[in-house]
């Protein structure tokens, strides 16, 4: 890569008791408001819908050491799932994910909900370094999803949602 880093890139000790701090001191960490319009997917009650969650961010690098999570809320469930994937192979960056594999959770609409649009959410909480502007920092970022349940159709639904650096990238403070 060539450019590297800033050298403010510090270890995930450091990170999170900087954050405690900051937490603690009532200090902004750039937390990102909600992305704005929820993705919509439609299942009959009783059914099944598999959310797929995908890191698109390659620009932006995932602290592997960091505890990173995804948690799904519904009106009928929480789940929580943290990250896999491999290393990058640039000792320097033996830190950071070299690619983050998709997280699948499984939700189940109760058999009596009854039809109606329900809100549901994705928030990721991810220890990043951006590389290309140089900073390293807690980013929490909720994607809204809509779950549209109907009395007939489909019993089985599939929906992914992306994780992508421009999303990654929004301040609070813009």
């Amino acid at each position: 890569m060539g450019r590297g880093l800033p050298s403010k890139c510090y270890t995930p000790g450091v990170l999170l008791a900087a954050f405690s701090f900051a937490l603690s001191a009532g200090l902004p960490i750039g937390l990102l408001p909600a992305a704005s319009a929820p993705i919509a997917v439609t299942v009959r009650a009783g059914g099944v819908v598999s959310l797929s969650v995908r890191y698109m961010a390659p620009a932006v690098l995932v602290n592997r050491a960091a505890p990173n999570s995804l948690l799904l809320v519904t009106p009928w469930q929480k789940a929580q799932a943290g990250l896999r994937g491999p290393a990058r192979t640039e000792p320097q960056w033996a830190d950071y994910f070299a690619g983050v594999e998709p997280v699948l959770f499984k939700m189940r609409v109760p058999a009596r909900a009854k039809a109606g649009q329900y809100p549901a959410s994705v928030t990721a909480q991810l220890f990043v370094c951006d590389q290309h502007e140089k900073v390293c920092r807690l980013q929490e970022l909720t994607l809204p999803v809509t779950l549209k349940v109907s009395l007939a159709g489909a019993k089985q639904a599939a929906l992914t949602l992306n994780i992508r650096s421009q999303e990654l990238r929004r301040s609070p403070l813009d």
